[in-house]
């Protein structure tokens, strides 16, 4: 397992910058607190309890990165083909419509620049109506931010890895009813462009080998199908959440690739106490026919084979397993361990379970504040080769 001298320092200055960021006291703005909710709960002296609250105390308990029902997390990255990255997340749960109880709706922005002038967009927006009875879920995103690529298959070899620089925009749209109590059927449609804009001369990418090299368009359209009976869609103390799309991209329809997807996510979620639970989640994700290297399945990642750097392993199927064991500290302050196991294969049938990559890791939580139950996570996760280091809104799974 190597770690290499930049990684300390990036490891070092995004832990201090977190530990700072998580520990301002409420700026004023506007003449109310910064993120702090204006009730008499959440004042500079709280006498509800029988006792004083000062303001140097509050901040244990007070949502500090939360304004005007937004949340927000900065971030700070570092690679030696984008350079310094400097951006964040944004998170607005909302109501739409006459729905009453947990809000319906989401929004969600995250974005970056780096020092090489690189830089990544991402817009969510998730749209409930009639008592969530219908859902309305998209994504665009967009950016120009450096890859590697280090060839297809499970057994590449990390000295083999090759900078390219792809652009392009990427989106989806699905629209979702429900049929049963937590059941939905709903389609989904997608799109990506993807254009190579910098290789390395003579590399693999330009050998003519690889599929989808030359770049592209790809549009398809399947069905989607989700059972959720999760207590709360963030960070949930029990319940499941399945999901399971398939998806055809044809040349008849517009797309330049030929191609099918298959993708299954199942989640359980297990309260030990109020304090303690147990998330599992087993995902697979399938290809079959002529897709680009750019479409097929990708290993490393935030959310499901962490320890590892996105697109570390591409091949047309990809299996993960993972278990995470999260825990109350302290205050507005918890923790988490996890570990897994992940691989790819030309099949399914090809990934070898006995032998598959494993990843284990470990990261604090902080509630950001209100009843959503959004939090912050900062993690480690050590694989085969690295230690990678995440910051984000919400869980993994």
């Amino acid at each position: 397992m190597v770690l290499t001298n930049y990684k300390t320092i990036r490891y070092v200055i995004c832990v201090a910058l977190g530990t700072a960021v998580f520990s301002l006291s409420p700026q004023r703005v506007g003449g109310e607190a910064f993120g702090a909710e204006t009730t008499a709960t959440h004042s500079a002296v709280d006498t509800s309890a029988g006792e004083n609250r000062t303001s140097s105390q509050s901040w244990l308990t007070e949502p500090k990165l939360k304004a005007f029902g937004f949340t927000w997390l900065p971030r700070i990255t570092y690679t030696g083909e984008s350079g310094v990255g400097v951006g964040g997340h944004i998170l607005r749960p909302f109501h739409w419509g006459k729905d009453a109880g947990a809000p319906n709706s989401e929004f969600r922005v995250s974005g970056r620049a780096t020092s090489k002038r690189q830089w990544a967009a991402e817009l969510r927006l998730r749209l409930g109506w009639a008592d969530r009875a219908w859902s309305l879920n998209t994504k665009f995103g967009a950016s120009n931010i450096a890859r590697r690529f280090y060839g297809i298959g499970p057994h590449t070899q990390a000295g083999d890895v090759e900078i390219y620089r792809p652009q392009g925009p990427l989106m989806y749209i699905e629209l979702l009813r429900r049929v049963l109590p937590g059941m939905r059927i709903g389609v989904r449609a997608e799109f990506e462009h993807f254009e190579l804009t910098e290789t390395v001369p003579g590399g693999m990418l330009e050998s003519g080998a690889v599929p989808g090299a030359e770049g592209g368009h790809v549009l398809g359209a399947g069905f989607l199908w989700d059972y959720d009976s999760r207590d709360r869609k963030y960070s949930p103390l029990s319940g499941s959440f399945h999901q399971a799309f398939a998806m055809r991209f044809d040349e008849s329809t517009g797309s330049k690739f030929d191609f099918d997807v298959y993708n299954v996510d199942l989640r359980k979620y297990l309260s030990i106490t109020r304090h303690h639970v147990v998330a599992l989640q087993v995902f697979a994700y399938v290809t079959q026919g002529a897709p680009p290297f750019w479409r097929q399945a990708a290993m490393g990642g935030r959310a499901h084979s962490r320890g590892y750097r996105r697109g570390r392993y591409l091949d047309h199927a990809m299996v993960a397993y993972q278990v995470e064991y999260r825990f109350d500290i302290w205050r507005r302050f918890g923790g988490a361990v996890f570990a897994g196991l992940a691989d790819v294969g030309r099949r399914v049938q090809d990934i070898n379970h006995a032998h598959m990559k494993p990843t284990v890791g470990f990261g604090s939580r902080i509630r950001l504040g209100g009843t959503d139950g959004v939090k912050a996570r900062i993690e480690m996760a050590f694989g085969r080769e690295e230690v990678r280091f995440y910051m984000s809104l919400d869980e993994a799974f």
